[in-house]
């Protein structure tokens, strides 16, 4: 057991952290495709039927031991598919090619192979009992050598005293068998890619130590990965892999390479839309905002034609994908595009985010990161200043169209109290973090305005009344998103709402329901709000979607005479310090930057190249 989970271990026996290490919970209710080895006769059948159609992704081959051309194309769709981290409709496909070779040994591990642990997704309990039955029954099968290597590590990986509780021993004895086959099968690119994808298993979202170098075993998969494309350099699953393992580094930029090749060589057909959007994270980190954002709206359209052609909803076999990936690359594109200053595109998907994603609906059954977006379609209106449209969202059980409020078209005594699913009530960080937004879009009228100031001052202060007693609850702040917890985001949002409240409404320091402390500096609390959110860990996209620094820097700017300094906006590990003494280089820089789209509501710095 390494010294990782024996801590994990040690601290989820006395409360501190959860015991399981992904980034989403898996519910019990998980829709779930139940196999049977029953050979049936193979008939051709659209997405509606429980069997994959033939979906012509790719030129991608892994050739197989079996007496069917037809299965062998239903297996290096399994693959590819599998490559794109959609599992469910990779179990169809290999289903479906068992139809073909109901003796085909390979089949049986890659549905084992389907249905393991993924760093983003645990091991449910019907799962597991699935992929033991399917590996028990080989016994006696025909294959290479290397094929009876993999089918042996995978028979150790899923033994039958495998529970979910003590999965990750089991895990870790599968990385090492994988470890043996690689070193001894090393010109196989898909063997490499495997054993790599095994190390990081064992360790899921955790590759670095605290000073930023590559854990052991992840030197291994890297080395694998590398290895792999040396053979094959658009091998989906090592470049796919590669990019999660260097984008939480602190040189990210170093996976442009990969992130340019998996663009060129992504293959942009159904079911693949999560590798059409993988580039994006790497673009993301190194401040390619509009590049991000088209690898994730091509990925959204794709996820689309996938949905409609093969009918998938969130209740379908393939819910999970819908629900997760699906979500994803909108919370991707909110924040991408607001980077870029996109406002009108940062908005509408925000709007897709509750109407077409139903967040609230997921982030109740799927927890993790994704109880943090529910607040994302208000603070996007505050990352453009849209104040008007963040006081007119009703409390929970409003039915207002984000499009609509930001069109002025509601007014909230014109609201209908019709809830329809995607608008049922709001999980309870939704529901603080609405009072913060409302609270911030008030303290930030007061400054813009000397018209009803102590009128506006004293809403403002009455949001926040109602911000801080949801955000002291130990329920919502306990409750763990991954690898932070709600508390340490409601402080983030605390510390910048009173930082807005001191600088336009110091008037109300004597308020002790606003904070007994407010007589500081608004300079006090930008900066211990900065200080909590650079030591968020690596997400992506970020837990809070909203560089502080920027409201610190432009309090900074608007002093008498200027406060700024040049460290002020240095934005996670990228220094835009030499702006500074390297101003001609900048400018040219920024305009650029401007021809990207002169219709932009603002334009964003390219920290990377700048």
């Amino acid at each position: 057991m390494t010294v990782f989970y024996f801590y994990l271990w040690v601290f989820a026996a006395v409360g501190i952290v959860p015991i399981k290490t992904h980034i989403f919970a898996t519910p019990e209710n998980e829709p779930f495709l139940s196999f049977s080895d029953t050979v049936k006769t193979p008939t051709e059948s659209g997405c509606t039927d429980s069997l994959s159609p033939h979906l012509e992704l790719s030129t991608y081959t892994r050739n197989i031991t079996t007496v069917s051309n037809d299965t062998q194309a239903y297996v290096n769709q399994a693959l590819a598919l599998a490559a794109a981290f959609n599992h469910d409709e990779a179990l169809r496909s290999i289903q479906k090619a068992l139809l073909y070779d109901s003796e085909c040994a390979m089949c049986r591990w890659i549905m084992a192979y389907n249905l393991s642990p993924n760093i983003n997704r645990p091991l449910t309990q019907e799962k597991l009992k699935v992929a033991q039955n399917t590996m028990d029954k080989l016994t006696q099968f025909k294959g290479t050598a290397v094929e009876t290597l993999l089918i042996y590590a995978m028979k150790k990986r899923f033994a039958s005293n495998r529970t979910t509780e003590n999965g990750y021993l089991f895990d870790q004895e599968y990385a090492a068998e994988m470890g043996k086959i690689a070193n001894r099968f090393q010109k196989d690119a898909d063997v490499l890619a495997w054993y790599g994808q095994a190390l990081m298993e064992t360790s899921p979202w955790k590759y670095y130590d605290r000073m930023g170098k590559l854990l052991p075993a992840m030197r291994r998969a890297k080395w694998a990965f590398d290895s792999a494309l040396t053979l094959a350099p658009s091998h989906p699953l090592a470049l796919h892999l590669n990019i999660h393992l260097v984008e939480p580094s602190n040189h990210p930029c170093d996976g442009l390479d990969v992130a340019s090749k998996l663009n060129l060589t992504t293959l942009r057909r159904i079911g693949m839309g999560h590798l059409v959007h993988m580039p994006g994270h790497i673009y993301l980190r190194c401040g390619q905002y509009d590049r991000s954002s088209k690898a994730n709206a091509d990925g959204i359209r794709l996820d689309k034609e996938y949905f409609e052609k093969c009918k998938i909803s969130e209740r379908s076999y393939n819910g999970y994908y819908h629900e997760l990936y699906y979500c994803h690359k909108h919370a991707f594109l909110i924040f991408s595009a607001s980077m870029e200053g996109r406002r009108a595109l940062s908005t509408a998907t925000a709007q897709s985010l509750i109407s077409k994603c139903h967040i609230n609906v997921v982030a109740k059954e799927l927890q993790g990161v994704f109880q943090t977006y529910v607040s994302w379609p208000w603070q996007t209106f505050l990352r453009f200043g849209n104040w008007k449209a963040i006081l007119k969202i009703l409390p929970p059980a409003s039915t207002t169209s984000l499009s609509k409020l930001e069109n002025g078209l509601h007014s909230p005594s014109k609201q209908k109290r019709v809830l329809s699913r995607e608008q049922t009530q709001f999980p309870n960080y939704g529901t603080v973090m609405l009072h913060f937004a409302q609270g911030f879009a008030y303290a930030s009228l007061a400054s813009e305005t000397s018209e009803n100031h102590t009128q506006i001052c004293m809403q403002a202060a009455n949001s926040y009344q109602q911000f801080h007693g949801g955000a002291q609850d130990p329920r919502i702040r306990g409750k763990h998103v991954f690898m932070v917890t709600m508390g340490t985001l409601l402080d983030i949002a605390k510390y910048t709402l009173l930082g807005r409240f001191a600088a336009n409404c110091p008037e109300f320091s004597t308020f002790a329901y606003i904070n007994k402390s407010l007589s500081r500096e608004p300079q006090w609390y930008w900066e211990k709000a900065v200080f909590t959110q650079d030591r968020l860990p690596y997400m992506e996209p970020p837990y809070w979607p909203m560089n502080v620094r920027s409201c610190l820097g432009a309090f900074l700017l608007q002093q008498e005479p200027p406060k700024v300094r040049t460290n002020t906006f240095e934005y996670a590990e990228v220094d835009i310090s030499s702006c500074f003494s390297q101003a001609q280089e900048a400018e040219k820089v920024f305009l650029e930057d401007l021809k990207v789209s002169e219709s932009l509501f603002s334009s964003s710095l390219r920290y990377s190249k700048i």
